[in-house]
């Protein structure tokens, strides 16, 4: 279901980007089409730096002026993330600007402890049991708080590769590929080859009790 609502929210938003633009700005009801999220401030670090990412975004394709960007984006926040709010918009100078919105909602629900976290977790990430496709998404999640790691392709390929299941790696070493692009591309195949290999494997098993 999450799946589904954020590919409508990603289509109304291609639509609203490429539709011919007017002159009446954006209201809360061009906002609202857009179908932005609820944050109730018990989401995680990275899911809280992502709403505020996307409800930007939403904001700049529906028009909305930025003098009333805060006034707009405040209905979508509800339980924990309301009561922060309101404490926070009692004590900021008026009007409260979108950048100082940005600014107290990363000190609240993304500081810089988290983003230290953040950092961590991709130093130490590995594919495991992970598909490929789904090592790389959080590969790509992760690496933007550890930018001195993938400061250019062949890092970050390099590093992309390093995580990756070892019986995908043995089969990329010798090619020495120098783009992430690269190396995914190849990874996939590579993790489909092992997969149909597998299978073929457990169609050829003999059973228990067949033989005698």
């Amino acid at each position: 279901m999450m799946m589904e609502n954020q590919q409508q929210q990603t289509e109304l938003l291609r639509q609203e980007l490429t539709a011919p633009k007017g002159q009446r700005p954006g209201n809360i009801s061009d906002f609202r089409r857009l179908q932005p999220a609820i944050f109730t401030g018990e989401e995680k670090p990275l899911d809280a730096e992502q709403w505020l990412t996307d409800t930007t975004d939403l904001l700049n394709a529906a028009r909305v002026p930025k003098e009333n960007q805060v006034e707009v984006a405040k209905i979508q926040l509800k339980d924990i993330a309301r009561t922060w709010w309101l404490a926070e918009e009692a004590r900021l100078e008026k009007p409260v600007t979108w950048d100082t919105f940005s600014k107290s909602f990363y000190s609240r629900f993304f500081p810089a402890t988290a983003q230290k976290d953040m950092e961590e977790q991709f130093i130490r990430l590995q594919q495991w049991n992970r598909s490929v496709d789904e090592y790389a998404a959080e590969f790509l999640r992760l690496s933007r708080f550890a930018p001195y790691m993938v400061t250019d392709e062949e890092k970050r390929a390099s590093r992309f590769q390093q995580g990756l299941q070892m019986d995908i790696q043995v089969f990329l070493t010798s090619q020495q590929l120098k783009t992430y692009s690269e190396v995914l591309t190849i990874a996939r195949e590579v993790e489909r080859g092992l997969e149909k290999k597998k299978a073929n494997q457990m169609r050829t098993r003999p059973r228990r009790g067949l033989l005698s």
